[in-house]
This record gives structure tokens, C-alpha cells and sequence, in this order.
């Protein structure tokens, strides 16, 4: 009786009816209250089924491995690192006296 007399009840059946309409009419609704009646297993949530499965520390630490090879990874391509076998400027020879620098300038007498 309630339902009957309240305008609101009838605007919102209204307009779910166009929305209905919309999304496939009387055919699109009752297939899916079919599928509804045989059931909604597969619509559950792992955690739900599995509670062990909300456990993501080991999947957090695999992820954060991998961020940190791929930083040194671009870190050694990028910047490279330095050959054994290639000779440096900087570094004296082993024939070159390692010391104070020589000055230009000649001793007075």
C-alpha cells in the first residue's frame, strides 16, 4: 500500500525501467537473474576463499629486488665502469719518479 502511494517509489521504478531499456531490456535482465540463480562463486574474492592468500610481503620484496637490480643495472650502464685494461692518464708510469713537483726555476749561487 505504502509502495502504491508514494510518488518517489514510482519515479525511481521509472527510471530504473529506462535504465533497463538501455542496457538490453526485459531479455538482459532476465538472463542475468538466471545466472544469479546459479550462482556467484565465481564472482567471490580470492582473499575471501583463501585467507593465507592477503599475505603480499614476499610478492613486496620480489618487487623491491627488482627495483633496486634495475637501478644498478642503469647505474652501471649509464655511468659505466672502469676497465682494468685500459691505461689512465691520471696514474703515473712506473718509470716516473713519484714525488713533490719540480720546479722551473733555477738555484742562485
Amino acid at each position: 500500500q505504502n509502495l502504491l502511494r508514494n510518488a518517489s517509489f514510482a519515479v525511481a521504478a521509472a527510471h530504473a525501467g529506462r535504465i533497463g531499456s538501455l542496457a538490453g531490456g526485459a531479455p538482459s535482465a532476465a538472463n542475468s537473474l538466471e545466472m544469479a540463480m546459479e550462482g556467484v562463486d565465481h564472482l567471490e574474492m580470492l582473499v575471501e576463499k583463501q585467507p593465507e592468500a592477503a599475505r603480499l610481503w614476499d610478492v613486496q620484496l620480489a618487487l623491491l629486488l627488482a627495483l633496486a637490480l634495475t637501478l644498478v643495472a642503469s647505474y652501471l650502464c649509464c655511468c659505466g665502469v672502469p676497465s682494468v685494461d685500459a691505461p689512465s692518464a691520471a696514474l703515473p708510469s712506473s718509470s716516473e719518479k713519484i714525488g713533490p713537483p719540480k720546479s722551473n726555476r733555477k738555484k742562485r749561487a
